[in-house]
């Protein structure tokens, strides 16, 4: 692989990413193929480390592949190390549907291992190769837990796709927990010696992973994966392409053919979801409105996931919610058809041209 230009970030320098500052030994130093300013704002939106072993199960790799692309789609920047196995083959996956990082133990210059030279140069296009060092001499075997603290560091989850008992893949999740960062696992059968990690990171209080939907709900709350991917699809570009990186980013005034295939008809709302919207201020998160809308909590998660998935709410920040546009011109014809007598029982088509507004 040929980089016609290797940028160094010292740590004195503002492009120096601030995460990386919560090391206990933050690199002095990290060398990229991303310009110091577009490496801020790819940084800037949201990141989850897909990691697991280099000679995963079939199952592992079907998994790994379904994260890279569904996440990448969402607009999550995929990070992991380029290794072959699971690393590779979430990063491959992630490069067709939308950005990936990958952090190596060498030089980016000299991308280990040498087979994955053509996957490097696809990171490289869509998001960045990173490392501390910028050396090509022999690696050692320290290079490689050192390559998981920055991956770690950079992530704001960290899933585990496989491990064994004893995987370099968990030192990955144990730095990542020590950083307060979420850490997921994908279930595995109980007798695969393969499964044994992620399985003890589950029982020890990690979220579960089934689909990119689970860490989209660990990152954004409920529902997050079919509104970002439909907003991504309907932009027309590199999903998550938005000023920060952040899915949702983009205009979300869909044109009505864009609209009937992503959101399906707004018939009715029931009271419990039609409370949730009133109630709604923008940057609520779950408990605030449970407390809100006298509900229990697991009744409000529901009802704001549905409220997603119709289009009228969209995640804000870690774990609020905000209205779309949508939900404000559906108050808004509610009210009209209030005050004018209306039984206020239907809901307005929403699916049609609404420019004028």
């Amino acid at each position: 692989m040929s980089v016609a230009t290797v940028h160094r970030i010292r740590r004195v320098d503002p492009a120096y990413p601030p995460a990386l500052e919560q090391l206990s030994d933050p690199p002095a130093a990290i060398y990229t193929t991303c310009p110091p300013q577009a490496l801020v704002e790819l940084l800037s939106g949201p990141l989850v480390a897909v990691v697991g072993p280099r000679e995963p199960s079939t199952y592992g790799l079907e998994m790994a592949r379904a994260l890279g692309s569904g996440l990448a789609a969402a607009g999550v920047t995929v990070v992991s190390g380029l290794a072959r196995g699971v690393d590779a083959c979430a990063l491959e996956a992630a490069t067709t549907s939308g950005r990936a990082l990958a952090v190596l133990p060498g030089s980016v210059t000299r991308p280990y291992p040498a087979g994955n030279a053509r996957l490097a140069a696809a990171v490289a296009r869509c998001g960045a190769l990173v490392s501390e060092t910028n050396e090509s001499r022999s690696l050692t075997r320290w290079a490689f837990p050192r390559r998981n603290r920055i991956m770690a560091a950079l992530a704001q989850a960290v899933v585990v796709v496989e491990a064994r008992e004893r995987s370099g893949t968990l030192i990955t999740a144990r730095i990542a927990l020590e950083l307060g960062r979420s850490v997921g696992a994908v279930p595995g059968r109980a007798t695969s010696p393969l499964a044994r990690g992620a399985n003890a990171l589950l029982r020890d209080g990690a979220f579960l992973v089934e689909s990119p939907q689970d860490v989209l709900d660990e990152l954004f709350g409920a529902g997050a994966l079919r509104v970002h991917a439909a907003r991504a699809r309907s932009a027309g570009g590199v999903p998550g392409d938005s000023p920060a990186g952040v899915p949702g980013g983009h205009d979300e005034r869909l044109t009505e053919s864009q609209t009937n295939a992503t959101h399906p008809p707004l018939a009715a709302l029931d009271a419990t979801d039609r409370a949730v919207l009133e109630a709604l201020a923008d940057g609520d998160g779950v408990g605030t409105v449970a407390a809100r809308c006298r509900l229990p909590p697991g009744a409000a998660r529901a009802a704001l996931g549905r409220l997603v998935s119709l289009g009228l709410l969209q995640p804000c920040g870690l774990q609020g919610f905000e209205r779309t546009w949508r939900a404000t011109a559906l108050l808004t014809d509610l009210d009209t058809n209030a005050r004018h007598g209306a039984d206020g029982g239907g809901v307005p088509d929403l699916d049609r041209d609404t420019s004028a507004r």
